[in-house]
Order: C-alpha cells, then sequence, then structure tokens
C-alpha cells in the first residue's frame, strides 16, 4: 500500500553478488529514508525491487536517474508517477466559470 508521504519505485536488476547491497546503499548514500523494501526473483538472473523511501528526502528528482547508471541494473521507474498518471487519466474533471474551487 502506498502512502501519500511516499514514494515507490520499481528496480530491475540482473543477478549478480552484491547487486541488491550496491542500490541499497545507493539510496541511503542520497539521503533517502527507506520505508520498505520487497525483492523476488521472477527468473534465475534477474530480481526485482519495490522500495518505499519518504517523501520530501533530498534530490528525489534525479535518484532514477542515478540508480538506472549503476551497472547491474536494467531499469528503475516511479511507481507512485505511473499511479499518479493512471488516477487522473481515469478522472475527467469538469467546471465552468461559478464554480468554486477549495484547497485545504
Amino acid at each position: 500500500m502506498l502512502h501519500n508521504d511516499t514514494k515507490k519505485i520499481s528496480i530491475d536488476i540482473n543477478a549478480n553478488d552484491g547487486a541488491i547491497l550496491r542500490v541499497m546503499g545507493l539510496i541511503e548514500r542520497r539521503g533517502h529514508r527507506v520505508i520498505s523494501m520487497h525483492s523476488f526473483m521472477p527468473s534465475e538472473n534477474s530480481f526485482k525491487l519495490e522500495v518505499e523511501i519518504e517523501n520530501g528526502t533530498p534530490r528525489q528528482d534525479v535518484l532514477i536517474h542515478q540508480i538506472k547508471r549503476l551497472g547491474d541494473v536494467v531499469d528503475a521507474k516511479d511507481l507512485s508517477a505511473e499511479d499518479l498518471r493512471a488516477g487522473m487519466q481515469s478522472t475527467v474533471l469538469r467546471y465552468s466559470r461559478h464554480d468554486v474551487i477549495h484547497t485545504d
């Protein structure tokens, strides 16, 4: 379950010795607080990680780019952004000039 105050990242990694530790080490060295981490092996040659980090930690805008640069990483993506886009696509809001929008 994704909380509003966290960001969830999906990472595909080659199953090499120490690969998960290198990814987790990068995340922590960059000052991100890991809330949860789940891993599984979809094949004998690969790992899939889902890491949930606390929002508001430094430089989240470049974290996925930095993760992708690691040698064992095949792909990394922000699942939070995908969830947000999916929610926005499924909800169509129409306003007239008489509508009042309150933000609290």
